[in-house]
């Protein structure tokens, strides 16, 4: 089999790397049996309903792991007073309430004043409640477990969601229809075609991939595995908008150290 593996590459996650050997796994189960043919038989076509479905509880346990492995490095991050991109999307997550600052900074009262771990850890206890109660990997899915992390549209290939989108659609049609329904049936589904379709949403093919753009599972989890190690005391801005706002405070402090010279001089 031939994976799409970029030799430049960081390693993969240890999540990754089970997700890769579970779901070669199940092709050998399911689906070698067919792919040695290229005419199917209906057995064969029943194994590879079996297969779609097996390989997506390996999707979601994979996107599940790998994003809340990446909120409790942000959290650990955080205790420590280390911070990255990811740690300026958690503290800015939605999922939780507004804090003050609290009324009083003497500690043994009843209320003591809120601390960054603390904001941390409430938003970090929120989203872990969000991957939890997670049921699939379609794009909605991934939104509510990946934003509060820092992923947005601009950094994922919107073909990679669509097709992501169609394998769960028809594994939702094998688990939740009898087989003998018409869009539960096995009859119209080829092993060949189900597996180059898991293999695309697998691993980066780098002929057809955009640099930095997360087309596959592959580019996900170095993009989680990138996030997770970017820990430092300066977070670079993530785009021109903020760029622009630094370089213009930037120029009225440097202006305002100026004049405040000239009236010295005075």
């Amino acid at each position: 089999m031939h994976q799409y593996r970029c030799p430049h590459c960081r390693m993969p996650s240890a999540h990754f790397t089970n997700l890769v050997a579970s779901t070669q796994e199940l092709k050998r189960v399911y689906l070698d049996a067919g792919l040695a043919t290229p005419a199917p038989n209906p057995d064969h076509q029943e194994l590879a309903r079996a297969f779609v479905a097996l390989a997506h509880a390996e999707f979601e346990y994979y996107v599940e792991e790998a994003l809340r492995g990446l909120a409790t490095a942000v959290l650990n991050g955080a205790v420590s007073g280390h911070f990255s991109r990811a740690s300026m999307a958690l503290l800015s997550f939605s999922g939780i309430p507004s804090l003050n600052g609290g009324a009083t900074l003497s500690a043994g009262k009843r209320k003591n004043p809120r601390q960054l771990a603390t904001r941390f850890g409430d938003a970090h206890g929120a989203l872990v409640a969000i991957v939890d109660g997670n049921n699939g990997v379609r794009e909605r899915h991934l939104a509510a477990m990946a934003i509060p992390l820092g992923l947005d549209a601009s950094s994922i290939d919107a073909t990679w969601l669509n097709d992501l989108d169609a394998f769960c659609s028809l594994r939702g049609a094998f688990v939740h229809m009898s087989r003998t329904s018409q869009r539960g049936s096995h009859l119209a589904v080829n092993p060949h075609d189900v597996w180059a379709k898991c293999k695309s949403l697998i691993w980066t093919n780098p002929a057809i991939a955009t640099p930095n753009i997360i087309s596959s599972f592959e580019s996900l989890d170095l993009w989680v595995e990138s996030e997770a190690q970017s820990f430092g005391s300066l977070v670079a801005a993530p785009n021109w908008r903020l760029r622009t706002r630094y370089f213009l405070m930037s120029a009225m402090r440097k202006l305002g150290r100026r004049n405040q010279g000239t009236r010295a001089d005075d």
